[in-house]
């Protein structure tokens, strides 16, 4: 564990200088002018930290068995169940090694690539959403689902074209994203769900006529896993969310919409942040209608991964600076928690111990 938390601090503390930094700053050398981005350097230093420690771990990882199968039979031109683009990633990778190390280390890079980005484009305050990444699960997550993660990575990045309503260009970045992962196709109806402001009653109702799924959920299980995982069907590979990872999903993603609404008059100032709430709520409403259906974090995860930019836009809403850091003092104690009990004591995400290529 020493390992991660080495990582993410130094991760932290560039991210933390970064932000003191402009994007650009001009400056005069030898008589030509400079372009220093200086602010890209230090969230470059951010991103190596964590990137190193994905891209070089060693058998770490739930499905690492599986996607050793994917290289092989890439290799050996058998037909293999895998989206398009990740069967691509393995085949550029095999014209110049027969290394799979090589197609973690690109996962890793393209993944947090792209997370940076949105992150420091973003959010109002990067070391926040940095440390959630990680101390919410889904740095750790990224080690298992890589093919899904990438396609999350994309749409993380390019959800200003869904909050801008450019529908052709949204739909290509879905196609995209559908490449590595098809549970993607879920986004596309979420272009026309995530810019509505809706009135409280509305959502209570919505919430209310999902539960009403309940009765039907054998039916909507063996559904979802047909579309989304036939190669799982009539097996016991997949599961329903545990009892305690409900308790969670539901206690957060719900606590945030009800301190959005009590902040309701600072914080629904700017659709974005009507478009984060939006997508906490939709979230929150899946956990709460659907948490009988196997993989339905997986699922969520598309809106999910925009906690890490509506946490820190949230806690702007409160105007004291005490209480603000309060909160902070409380979501950190609480997430780490939460990261080092589901690390060390339940073994999630089966990162522990950690062990390197080089080891």
């Amino acid at each position: 564990m020493a390992v991660y938390g080495a990582a993410l601090g130094l991760a932290l503390i560039f991210a933390g200088a970064a932000c003191f930094y402009p994007e650009k700053r001009l400056f005069q050398a030898a008589g030509r002018r400079v372009i220093l981005h200086e602010r890209r350097i230090l969230a470059f230093l951010a991103f190596l930290p964590l990137f190193l420690v994905s891209a070089l771990r060693n058998q770490v990882g739930g499905d690492y068995i599986g996607y050793e199968r994917i290289f092989r039979n890439v290799s050996e031109g058998v037909d293999i169940y895998a989206e398009p683009g990740f069967w691509l990633l393995n085949r550029l990778v095999l014209v110049y090694s027969d290394n799979i190390q090589w197609v973690y280390a690109i996962s890793a890079a393209v993944t947090l690539a792209l997370l940076f980005w949105g992150i420091f484009r973003d959010s109002p305050n990067p070391v926040l959403s940095l440390f959630l990444l990680a101390a919410m699960g889904y740095f750790f997550s990224s080690f298992n689902i890589l093919r899904q993660f990438i396609a999350a990575a994309i749409l993380f990045a390019g959800f200003r074209l869904l909050l801008a309503r450019k529908f052709l260009p949204y739909l290509a970045l879905v196609l995209l994203a559908m490449t590595f992962h098809k549970t993607a196709v879920v986004m596309l109806p979420f272009y026309f769900l995530l810019n509505l402001r809706l009135k409280q009653s509305y959502q209570i109702a919505l919430a209310v006529c999902g539960l009403c799924l309940f009765p039907f959920r054998e039916r909507l299980t063996a559904l979802l896993v047909n579309v989304f995982y036939p190669q799982y069907a009539n097996t016991n590979l997949i599961q329903p969310l545990s009892l305690l990872e409900c308790v969670y999903y539901l206690a957060v993603f719900g606590g945030l919409v009800l301190l959005s609404n009590l902040y309701r008059e600072r914080f629904f100032t700017s659709r974005t942040n009507t478009f984060l709430y939006n997508a906490m709520y939709y979230t929150f409403l899946m956990y709460l209608c659907l948490s009988f259906v196997p993989e339905i974090n997986r699922v969520a995860l598309y809106t999910e991964l925009l906690v890490l930019l509506h946490i820190p836009r949230l806690l702007l809403a409160e105007e004291d600076r005490r209480v603000r850091r309060l909160y902070t003092a409380v979501l950190v104690f609480g997430f780490t928690g939460y990261c080092v009990i589901s690390l060390a004591v339940l073994g999630r995400w089966n990162v522990l111990p950690y062990v390197s290529i080089f080891s």
